[in-house]
């Protein structure tokens, strides 16, 4: 039996207009039913409009630890952030909080030690009261992940030194030597003013802290009494930044202390989402705006006037207080055509 005529053809364009079809109608109801296969958000372009843009410090536990969050258009909106060491480093097993789910405040009754004094942690961490106050008092340098040099990244190490294998890899902290750099992102300072002042007071009783962890302390009077001051750089401010910061950045800090220094790592991550819909009104074009219409005027008669039968129109009266109108009888009208 012959093969008809111009088969062939017909099955090629008839696989044509099958792939057709799923590229224009079944690939976008795929994209909108299954999300993962999208592009990342990082990829996606960012809008220009004001968005609700969400600052997050995230632990490494996973955890946001402080947030802050507000309708701006982005590239504009680069408030300061305030997390607080003692939640950075809830549930870590090189802390001394690896069995908490709080940061415990017992002031004179201390649970018992993970790590006791002279151990890796050196007698500072966040279990009890005498600890998180040796730790408001003490020196912290940070140390990038993000942004670094193949040179750097060598030198500096990763996450099992925090970045700080070398010095000279710090670009930030609170330390008696200064750390600073022309090009990191951002700054990192203590903040021992009320939160939400983008300002560092100075260590009070540095030396003396014999004397200044006494009862009138503030880690006697809160568990969290060690938050940063963390602000943006020039560098960091750039909107071309914004996808970098929608991926989140990673940064080391490190006390400077008697033996290993320990430490932890956190992330600064930007969500942008779509702020939440301003009521509208109804559309006055579809319905336009009722005005209540003015109130018709009530005639009112007089007694009848000399010479005619028929009464005169001498004023209108309104419910409102509105000048009353005087009008001419109509036997003046007549009177005023038979001679005129």
């Amino acid at each position: 039996m012959e093969t008809p005529a111009h088969s062939k053809p017909l099955q090629d364009k008839t696989f044509k207009s099958c792939l057709m079809f799923v590229n224009i109608y079944l690939l976008p109801v795929l994209l909108m039913i299954h999300p993962s296969l999208t592009l990342p958000s990082s990829s996606l372009p960012i809008p220009h409009g004001p968005q609700r843009l969400t600052w997050e410090v995230i632990s490494p536990s996973g955890s946001v630890v402080w947030s802050t969050s507000d309708t701006q258009v982005p590239g504009t909106w680069w408030p300061p952030l305030h997390p607080e060491v003692c939640q950075l480093v809830l549930g870590l097993e090189t802390w001394d909080l690896p069995d908490q789910d709080s940061i415990p405040f017992h002031p004179g009754h201390p649970l018992p030690q993970v790590l006791s004094p002279g151990s890796s942690m050196g007698g500072y961490g966040c279990r009890d009261t005498s600890w998180r106050c040796r730790l408001h008092h003490q020196d912290f340098y940070v140390c990038p992940k993000d942004g670094r040099r193949q040179d750097q990244t060598f030198r500096c190490g990763g996450p099992e030194s925090l970045y700080c294998k070398a010095w000279g890899c710090e670009t930030s902290g609170a330390a008696d030597w200064g750390p600073s750099s022309a090009w990191d992102w951002i700054t990192v300072q203590c903040n021992y003013t009320p939160e939400g002042l983008d300002q560092c007071t100075p260590l009070l009783l540095r030396g003396s802290r014999s004397n200044s962890c006494g009862s009138t302390s503030p880690c006697a009077r809160s568990p969290t009494c060690n938050p940063l001051n963390i602000t943006f750089t020039t560098s960091g401010k750039q909107y071309a930044t914004l996808s970098s910061w929608i991926k989140g950045r990673i940064w080391g800090l490190r006390y400077y202390v008697s033996g290993t220094d320990p430490g932890f790592w956190f992330k600064i991550r930007l969500r942008i989402t779509s702020p939440d819909p301003l009521p509208v009104g109804p559309n006055r074009a579809l319905a336009p705006a009722y005005w209540p219409s003015h109130p018709q005027p009530e005639m009112t008669k007089q007694p009848t006037s000399k010479g005619t039968g028929t009464p005169a129109l001498t004023s209108m009266r309104t419910s409102s207080p509105v000048p009353i109108a005087r009008f001419p009888s109509r036997a003046y009208l007549q009177e005023r055509e038979q001679c005129c």
